[in-house]
């Protein structure tokens, strides 16, 4: 499932990008059980898994499950003095001056801590189970979820007022309409939740879904 992930990045482009910009970064998730491999991690003050999460953009490649005895969390507070930032790179200083190398190329990478909030409302923190291959099978399904919403933000809600909003909104105002479903209509309920979408995104996206989904003959 994994490869999955980097099959569906790639399949996604038309093309091979010229270039591609990956952020890595890891959070900690809290254990409440005797989880295998579960470590008392300082800075999350708790018993925890840390997975590792790569983006390229908004893009999810990699959602590794680890325990959390392997990286130092680590940071700097200075009060009311000044805090100076250093990036060590090998791209080319003509190229890429100080400035423009922190401010929209370095700083941007802060967003990645977005896409991992993103991964809450989805439940990424549900790793409950009693190993670590169980509890990956979880963190990817997690993870898939996420792929889910992102490209119908990408494809069904393009040009809308939801092409930008949060997994949250969309799970809360889209995906958990309720619906009564009588018990000669089965379709009842999917068919509420269509509506709802139509007037979301506009007929004109609705009739990209396949046939069988719109219950349109």
């Amino acid at each position: 499932m994994g490869d999955l992930l980097v099959d569906i990045f790639r399949e996604s482009h038309s093309e091979a990008p010229a270039q591609i910009v990956l952020d890595l970064d890891a959070t900690g998730v809290p254990l409440h059980g005797q989880q295998e491999r579960r470590f008392f991690h300082g800075h999350c003050d708790s018993y925890c898994y840390l997975p590792l999460y790569i983006f390229c953009g908004d893009r999810l490649l990699c959602a590794r499950l680890r325990p959390a005895d392997i990286d130092a969390a680590k940071a700097g507070r200075l009060n009311n003095k000044e805090n100076p930032r250093y990036v060590a790179t090998t791209l080319s200083s003509q190229e890429w001056p100080a400035q423009r190398l922190y401010e929209p190329l370095y700083c941007a990478r802060g967003d990645m801590e977005n896409r991992i909030k993103e991964q809450g409302p989805l439940f990424h923190d549900r790793l409950s189970a009693a190993t670590m291959r169980s509890n990956q099978l979880r963190l990817y399904l997690s993870g898939m979820a996420y792929v889910l919403v992102h490209g119908l933000r990408r494809l069904a809600l393009a040009g809308t007022e939801w092409a930008n909003a949060q997994v949250a909104t969309l799970r809360t105002r889209l995906l958990k309409i309720g619906a009564v479903c009588p018990p000669t209509g089965r379709k009842a309920g999917l068919l509420n939740r269509l509506r709802q979408f139509e007037r979301f995104a506009g007929p004109s996206r609705l009739a990209t879904l396949p046939r069988w989904l719109r219950g349109r003959g």
